[in-house]
């Protein structure tokens, strides 16, 4: 919450200042710190993040976000994190399973989906669906190997469909800042602490992931693309996620499951 009446001030204050001047630019990292444009630039680059911009006519605030993030939470924050889903999902299965959580910043009605993505209320209504059903399949294979599946969501702008094999959570405001900050994400979270949040990536990585025994490697490698700022993807990281050229040639994989994807619609 800190973080996101931060931003919102930047954005009135310079706007204020800025009425008479030229453009202005703020470039912030992915906790919101303030960087210059080249650092900036340097870690946009790099494979393990992206970013995103905010503003109006005369300021932009440019912000680095992660496309994949490897941490661990104490036990404490572990638990206190348990008892905000167990709460907001009304679920009493929380506490000794690991989790994997979907979250959709926002949630697309006919209307709105249509005229966001110019497609017809039956192409909509397929595709959502199609998610559906998929999902089925996917909470079935994660249970198997001791997974718990959530689906959150942050705004819902006049969906009215109800998923006949999993159901969509409001999102509390608490959660949504401490795992998402309103960026449409998967986050997996182990018993122990262990998690794991990412955007659009390869699903083998993340079936890989949720099958090991220990997440040592991964995070290795991952601590290893986080300190260089590689723009070279490497190891278990090599086939992370898509690119210009796969999609280019079509030659990425897709989505077989959307099992790992936290979907459109």
């Amino acid at each position: 919450m800190i973080k996101f009446f931060l931003l919102a001030f930047l954005i009135l204050t310079s706007s204020i200042y800025c009425q008479n001047k030229s453009k202005v630019n703020i470039f912030l990292d992915e906790n919101l710190k303030p960087i210059n444009e080249a650092s900036f630039n340097e870690k946009r680059d790099s494979f393990i993040y992206t970013s995103i911009s905010h503003g109006n006519d005369s300021l932009t605030v440019h912000q680095i976000t992660n496309l994949i993030k490897f941490g661990k939470f104490d036990s404490i924050t572990n638990y206190q994190i348990r008892m905000l889903l167990k709460r907001d999902s009304k679920n009493n299965h929380i506490a000794d399973k690991d989790l994997i959580l979907t979250f959709r910043d926002t949630l697309y009605g006919f209307k709105t989906h249509s005229n966001f993505a110019n497609l017809s209320n039956r192409d909509i209504k397929n595709k959502i669906k199609h998610y559906d059903n998929i999902q089925k399949k996917c909470i079935k294979r994660d249970r198997k190997d001791n997974y718990e599946r959530f689906y959150f969501y942050n705004v819902n702008k006049e969906y009215n469909y109800l998923p006949k094999n999993f159901s969509w959570i409001k999102s509390s405001s608490i959660l949504n800042n401490l795992l998402f900050n309103n960026q449409s994400a998967m986050f997996i979270l182990k018993t122990n602490g262990d998690y794991f949040y990412f955007q659009e990536i390869y699903e083998k990585y993340v079936i890989e992931l949720i099958k090991a025994e220990n997440w040592e490697l991964f995070v290795n490698e991952y601590e290893i693309a986080k300190n260089t700022l590689s723009k070279m993807r490497f190891g278990k990281l090599k086939n992370l996620h898509m690119n210009y050229e796969d999609v280019k040639y079509n030659s990425y994989p897709s989505h077989n499951t959307q099992c790992y994807f936290p979907g459109d619609y």
